[in-house]
């Protein structure tokens, strides 16, 4: 068994994290989360959606689902 920094989740992880430091700043400066960009970018894509059909798409937990309902 490989070590855990060698795990495939972590490996996964780190992609994330690098693809992602391209875009914090400009999420910030239009005063947006990560994961709201995600549900809006689902959005843009699949049109207006019911919250439990945002669960499902983006492994969302519900109350994270729910609060960004409301902002």
């Amino acid at each position: 068994m490989r070590g855990f920094s060698q795990s495939l989740p972590m490996a996964l992880l780190r992609a994330r994290e690098a693809v992602m430091r391209r875009f914090p700043s400009g999420l910030r400066d239009r005063g947006v989360t990560e994961q709201q960009w995600r549900i809006l970018r689902a959005l843009a894509h699949s049109g207006s959606l019911e919250v439990t059909a945002w669960q499902r798409l983006l492994s969302c937990l519900r109350p994270a689902c729910h609060e960004y309902c409301r902002t």
